[in-house]
């Protein structure tokens, strides 16, 4: 949150930090988009990330060390289950 308004989702590995990392992701990036899509409004996020079921890949924008990236993901590498969120 910045000035009270959401900016993203702050990510670090799970249980499979390997897997994490083969994403390309580091732990404390912050996603700030899905496909072009911010991620600003939780519900709007929540919808964005229950459509990721039916996209083979997704491009995500992250802010690593206060600068984005895009990096592409499979979707086949994500575990897309519900079991960890919060």
């Amino acid at each position: 949150f910045q000035n009270g308004q959401q900016q993203g989702y702050r990510v670090y590995p799970g249980r499979d930090r390997r897997q994490f990392a083969a994403l390309g992701l580091r732990p404390g990036d912050l996603i700030k988009e899905i496909d072009g899509q911010a991620l600003t409004d939780p519900t709007q996020a929540m919808q964005i990330f229950q459509s990721l079921g039916t996209a083979d890949q997704v491009s995500v924008t992250v802010e690593r060390d206060g600068q984005p990236q895009s990096i592409v993901l499979k979707t086949s590498q994500l575990d897309l289950s519900d079991e960890d969120t919060d």
